[in-house]
């Protein structure tokens, strides 16, 4: 109907409160939201994934300046930056 009828009247023929006791609306309403439920738990795993990564990594090179590597072998190995592993080593002193 939106190609023949302009918007404004399409709304005032399908009020919201009609359309929400239409079975087909309710359907496509419930698939919707099952559609945005999986996208959320899909960015949540792979957000966390991506924290535990990075973590892991912090781990690894918290490790690797206690056993006094530079900063600069310790970044080679992490990928992290010098800065990043200059903050690391200052929470390191810090405990």
């Amino acid at each position: 109907s939106g190609l023949v009828l302009k918007e404004e009247v399409i709304r005032q023929i399908l009020r919201e409160d009609i359309m929400k006791e239409s079975v087909i609306y309710q359907e496509i309403f419930e698939t919707g939201l099952q559609r945005g439920i999986q996208q959320g738990i899909e960015r949540g795993i792979e957000r966390g994934i991506q924290q535990g990564i990075e973590r892991g990594i912090q781990k690894v090179a918290g490790s690797l300046l206690r056993e006094n590597m530079t900063l600069e072998q310790v970044a080679k190995l992490t990928g992290l930056t010098i800065e990043q592993l200059q903050n690391l080593q200052d929470s390191l002193d810090n405990n």
